[in-house]
């Protein structure tokens, strides 16, 4: 999988009130990188505000591309 191309097909909500941070991908979204964009989301916040509070991953139902190549218009329409 090339991990660059797939960065581009992430798109990520931030709601702070519910301290909720929703996370699509148009590729799908792997165990693996929902641990890791909740633990990057996480660390950015303790370096950047100093704050260690308990915020959720969630990955709402979303359409799915089925290439490798139009992760576009799948973004744009989240």
């Amino acid at each position: 999988m090339n991990f660059e191309h797939h960065k581009l097909s992430d798109r990520k909500v931030i709601e702070p009130k519910k301290k909720v941070l929703y996370f699509y991908n148009s590729l799908g979204e792997t165990a693996f990188q929902q641990r890791h964009m909740l633990q990057n989301w996480k660390n950015f916040l303790g370096r950047t505000l100093n704050v260690n509070t308990n915020w959720r991953l969630e990955v709402p139902v979303h359409s799915k591309q089925t290439d490798g190549f139009n992760c576009g218009i799948y973004i744009v329409m989240v």
